[in-house]
């Protein structure tokens, strides 16, 4: 009806990348430590935006309602190995890492108008935003004498952050 109105929209994104490289170093001209650098990274993930609208009006010129939802998400992983091999072939050194990671915000909204005269209205509403970002990454050497991947525990970590915003307001 004339009186209410109701929009919604979603939009969804994915992606995939990846990329290899080798690179030989040499150090201005001085040969201090030749080597070959090998290395492969994936990246995969996918996101979504989605909003809610409504608005409602009144009889009343100037009197209305709106109330609105969105949300927005993103998840990414990046993955990667690294491999070092002396100028002879021999691999000296070898690294592994993942970064997996997500991104979340909600913000919900209310504002009501309400006109009490031709030069008076009153105002009031209130808004929420929240957010949570997550970031866990693993870095992994390689021990050749094991034979194994162990825990670089100095370049690892998790970043875990929350943020709640809610405001609201009243005005005459």
């Amino acid at each position: 009806n004339s009186k209410n109105s109701v929009s919604a929209s979603i939009r969804y994104r994915d992606f995939n990348n990846g990329t290899k490289s080798s690179i030989l170093n040499d150090y201005n001209g001085t040969t201090l430590y030749d080597f070959n650098n090998n290395s492969e990274s994936k990246t995969g993930g996918g996101s979504y935006d989605a909003s809610l609208d409504y608005k409602r009006t009144f009889k009343t010129e100037g009197q209305e309602l709106f109330f609105s939802l969105q949300q927005g998400s993103n998840k990414r992983n990046v993955d990667y190995d690294v491999e070092r091999d002396s100028l002879t072939g021999d691999t000296y050194y070898m690294e592994t890492s993942l970064n997996k990671s997500r991104n979340l915000e909600n913000t919900i909204q209310l504002d009501y108008s309400h006109p009490v005269s031709k030069k008076l209205s009153i105002d009031v509403g209130g808004k929420a935003i929240l957010r949570d970002v997550l970031s866990d990454y693993d870095y992994d050497i390689y021990d050749f004498s094991t034979e194994t991947y162990y825990d670089d525990t100095l370049r690892s970590n998790v970043f875990d952050y929350s943020q709640d915003v809610i405001a609201s307001y009243a005005q005459a």
